[in-house]
This record gives structure tokens, C-alpha cells and sequence, in this order.
């Protein structure tokens, strides 16, 4: 008689408990009412014109047809982070303003992660981890998975890419000048 046993599923629970524990202390959500979409877009404002001195409209073009995702303090409900996914069945992404994208990326089942902000003192945690960070992550790929997205598309300036090639994306090679950014 042959018998198996999944060895993976203990990992598997210890990486969500260890997960878990890191992201304590934070929320993480799709905004839904008007006042979650105000608190993430104010987030994004600070981030993007003050902290950065970015000249970019907040909302954008993009806003209207895509999901914004919020991170908020468990303690005080303070939103702290905000990324937006849009999926490219609503239109071309912002990444085709730059650059063609190869075949396979041009399903509509594709999402685009844009205008990701940190409010500067919810950038690093405790641990090494941008616990912010990997929270916002974790909520859009489990969105992505929820809605049958295929895939999921970051544009990144060179010095970020380690962070991307650590949560598994893989690079298209395509390059481009972000001019809306710098």
C-alpha cells in the first residue's frame, strides 16, 4: 500500500502565521465607500506631491476605472499606504502610454499596479520587511486571484527592481522614460 504525505503543509501555515504576525497592527482593504477613496487618495496626494514634489494630477485619468486598495493603522484607523490595480479589459494601462506590451500582457485578464504611496513614517517596520508594503501586495494578489486576473504588471524605476524580483515578478525587459514621474 503506497501512502503520501504533503510535507509543504506545515510550511504552508507556518508562512501565513508568520504573515499574520508581521502585518499586525495593520488593516488592509479595497476602498469601497467615498470616504475610503478620499483617506487613500489623500495618502497618495501627500506622498506623491509633497513628500516627492511630484507635479501629477491626484486622481488621474486611471482612477475612474480601476480599484484603490488602502492600508490603514488597526489603532487609529489612519490610512497609511494606498496602490491601485487596473485591469486592462477597462482600456489600455498607463504602461502602453510608454511602450508596447508583449502579446501575452495584452489579455484583458491583466492588472496594472500603479501610484503605490507609503505615508513616510509607515515605510519600515519593526523588521527588516516594509511591512506596509508587503500588506498591500498580499491584498491585490489575493484580489488579483479572487477575480481571475492572469496577470499582474508593475513598471519600476532600475533601483527598485530587486524588490519585484523578491516578490516574484518577472521581468519584460522593456524600458522607457517615465515622464510623468521623472
Amino acid at each position: 500500500m503506497a501512502s503520501t504525505h504533503d510535507t509543504t503543509a506545515g510550511r504552508r501555515d507556518d508562512l501565513e502565521h508568520f504573515v499574520d504576525a508581521l502585518l499586525r497592527g495593520y488593516r488592509f482593504r479595497v476602498c469601497e465607500a467615498p470616504a475610503d477613496w478620499e483617506a487613500a487618495l489623500a495618502i497618495r496626494r501627500r506622498v506623491y506631491r509633497t513628500d516627492c514634489g511630484y507635479d501629477v494630477p491626484v486622481p488621474d485619468d486611471y482612477d475612474h476605472r480601476s480599484w484603490v486598495f488602502v492600508a490603514e493603522e488597526a489603532a487609529t484607523g489612519a490610512a497609511v499606504g494606498t496602490m491601485r490595480a487596473t485591469p486592462r479589459w477597462s482600456g489600455p494601462l498607463e504602461a502602453e502610454e510608454y511602450f508596447d506590451l508583449p502579446r501575452y500582457l495584452r489579455t484583458p485578464m491583466a492588472l496594472e499596479i500603479t501610484r503605490f504611496a507609503i505615508a513616510s513614517e509607515h515605510r519600515k517596520g519593526k523588521t527588516f520587511l516594509p511591512v506596509v508594503s508587503l500588506g498591500l501586495f498580499k491584498l491585490v494578489w489575493e484580489f488579483a486571484t479572487r477575480i481571475g486576473a492572469s496577470y499582474l504588471i508593475v513598471c519600476s524605476k532600475g533601483e527598485r527592481l530587486w524588490t519585484y524580483d523578491w516578490l516574484r515578478f518577472r521581468t519584460t525587459e522593456l524600458k522607457a522614460a517615465y515622464a510623468k514621474l521623472g
